[in-house]
């Protein structure tokens, strides 16, 4: 019996770094289960009202952008 394919099989299905990342998440949200610390309150939005008046003002101006304008069905050429 040759012992070939399982070395190969083992080689080829190593897990990768993602699956590592993944069962130590799980083990850090469970372990955070299991604390008595009480839960950290929301963070609060960090954006500055001018931050968010100009980002509002390009939204606004965006909108109206040819890109979200249809084209009337009178300017289609059919052939």
């Amino acid at each position: 019996m040759s012992y070939l394919p399982i070395a190969r099989a083992i080689s080829v299905f190593v897990p990768t770094p993602s699956v590592d990342v993944a069962r130590r998440g799980l083990v850090i949200f469970l372990s955070a289960l299991a604390s008595n610390n009480p839960a950290k309150p929301p963070m609060p939005p960090k954006a500055s009202g001018r931050e968010a008046f100009a980002i509002e003002a390009f939204i606004r101006l965006t909108a109206r952008s040819p890109a979200s304008i249809s084209t009337p069905a009178s300017l289609y050429v059919l052939i």
